[in-house]
């Protein structure tokens, strides 16, 4: 169960976010969703929750489709030669994450699309081991 939720608990610059974003004291205390205060009405607020449903987030959708394909398509370029290159797995990681595997964000794919095969190839084995980066994995 959630605890309760006390709004001089918050930071004062988090409150005027909320408090711009039309949220009053009242609201927060009552349990309102602070979805569309953070930002994420339109959105997910992470690629999990888009994983979990993707036909709920249509535009967000539109917009990371083409992206994740044109990332697995350059993971496929970049590493189709390496023994364990894995393609199945390697697109699923970009579309979807798995177990181990976090969903990359946007951003991240936004970075990805913008490197080159050979700067790509770098980025990779430089991050092998951060978390945020697994997605890249091919085996």
């Amino acid at each position: 169960m959630a605890g309760r939720r006390v709004w001089s608990a918050l930071s004062q610059s988090y409150r005027t976010r909320l408090q711009r974003n039309g949220i009053t004291k009242a609201q927060y205390e009552s349990g309102m969703s602070l979805k569309a205060a953070r930002g994420h009405a339109q959105t997910p607020e992470s690629p999990r929750e888009y994983a979990r449903n993707p036909n709920k987030f249509t535009a967000y959708r539109n917009r990371r489709l083409p992206l994740a394909k044109r990332i697995a398509e350059k993971k496929e370029r970049v590493f189709r030669d390496r023994i364990r290159f894995n393609e199945k797995r390697s697109t699923r990681y970009v579309k979807e994450g798995a177990q181990d595997v976090k969903p990359p964000t946007l951003a991240q794919l936004r970075f990805l699309d913008g490197l080159s095969d050979e700067e790509f190839d770098d980025f990779q084995y430089e991050h092998r081991v951060d978390e945020d980066w697994n997605f890249l994995w091919y085996k």
